[in-house]
């Protein structure tokens, strides 16, 4: 079953924690970095949603001891009891492969040497795709680590959807990857948008959510992305 995956971090004293979040299910995990007075230490914090209350010590799990002040997170995922959780650190990031028991704990730890863009759990293992668009595969059953392989030209963002791993390029262009068997990163299919994207926001029904950073004196801009026909349906 999917889950609810959300991250919260990198907000000043003070102010709302910054979310990311995909929906498939009414219930899931949240991870969290900081203090925020409970008992445990500075680190990344996990809990289900289901019980979440922020007041309670007791729902919240001191997964890994993050001390570092320029700590911030950039993704979460997740998929039936496992979750992810890219960390980006000034210089370098690392992401937390999470066993989602009673007692959660990590089972798998990866350094990168470049700041993580967005880290997809899925039934075979993981990717997680990197700034400078290269996604790093992760085999689930043989607990290693394949060879990178670059998306494209200035990739923007990347989503996984329906079994292909889409990459949005700064150039309107779109990537499409196979992402088992014989047809893992192999390029499947090529597309001319005519929007470039700038953010995968989350899946609405098997679409895609974008959205485009515009001018401070335009605004943003929402784009409803037909994953099947590969096609923006609405745009406002």
């Amino acid at each position: 079953a999917g889950d609810l995956c959300g991250a919260a971090g990198g907000a000043e004293p003070g102010e709302p924690p910054h979310q990311a979040s995909s929906c498939d299910a009414p219930y899931g995990f949240v991870f969290e970095l900081g203090e925020n007075g409970r008992s445990g230490g500075q680190g990344l914090y996990f809990s289900r949603v289901r019980s979440l209350n922020p007041e309670s010590d007791s729902l919240w799990a001191l997964v890994a001891p993050v001390t570092a002040k320029s700590a911030t997170i950039a993704d979460a995922s997740c998929i039936g009891s496992l979750a992810a959780c890219a960390v980006n650190f000034k210089s370098k990031s690392k992401v937390y492969f999470v066993q989602c028991a009673d007692a959660p704990s990590v089972f798998e730890e990866r350094h990168f040497s470049r700041a993580v863009r967005r880290v997809f759990l899925h039934t075979g293992g993981a990717f997680v795709v990197t700034d400078d668009g290269v996604c790093h595969p992760f085999d689930g059953v043989s607990h290693t680590w394949g060879r990178g392989v670059k998306l494209g030209t200035d990739v923007e963002d990347t989503g996984l959807i329906g079994g292909r791993l889409f990459a949005f390029l700064k150039n309107a262009t779109l990537n499409v990857f196979g992402v088992s068997g014989d047809t893992r990163f192999a390029l499947l299919e090529r597309h001319a948008l005519r929007h470039r994207t700038s953010e995968v926001v989350g899946l609405l029904e098997g679409d895609v959510v974008l959205l485009t950073r515009g001018k401070a004196t335009r605004g943003d801009t929402i784009c409803i992305f037909d994953a099947g026909a590969r096609a923006v349906k609405f745009r406002r």
